[in-house]
């Protein structure tokens, strides 16, 4: 009988409050995360744009932003790729419009572009 008693308080577990300090620490470390993702997948789109804009024949792009980015499906040729709203200087011109970047390297582009 008594060792029935021990088999049974060995299997009752207590539950631990996490204290504050750690919790702290915890959430700490997920914002550190989450911050470093999203800034090198601003860095990333922001290469993969300039490259194709370098591409397209826009050389010394500076204040580039990137409004939007959607995923675009061209069921004519069947290919996927990424629709890049943008703004940026390049060559003592202002430009805005559209980029779109297929997946196979083929880059198409609707921009105006203004005299500075």
């Amino acid at each position: 009988m008594n060792n029935d008693n021990n088999l049974h308080n060995s299997e009752i577990r207590e539950i631990r409050e996490i204290d504050n300090k750690k919790l702290y620490k915890i959430a700490g470390i997920f914002a550190f995360v989450g911050i470093l993702f999203l800034s090198y997948n601003t860095y990333a789109k922001n290469k993969n744009v300039t490259k194709a804009l370098e591409f397209r024949g826009y050389h010394d792009i500076s204040n580039l932003t990137i409004f939007k980015t959607e995923q675009v499906f061209d069921k004519k040729t069947r290919m996927r790729g990424k629709n890049y709203h943008i703004r940026f200087d390049s060559d003592k011109k202002h430009c805005q419009g559209y980029l779109r970047i297929e997946r196979r390297g083929k880059v198409d582009s609707e921009l105006i572009c203004e005299k500075i």
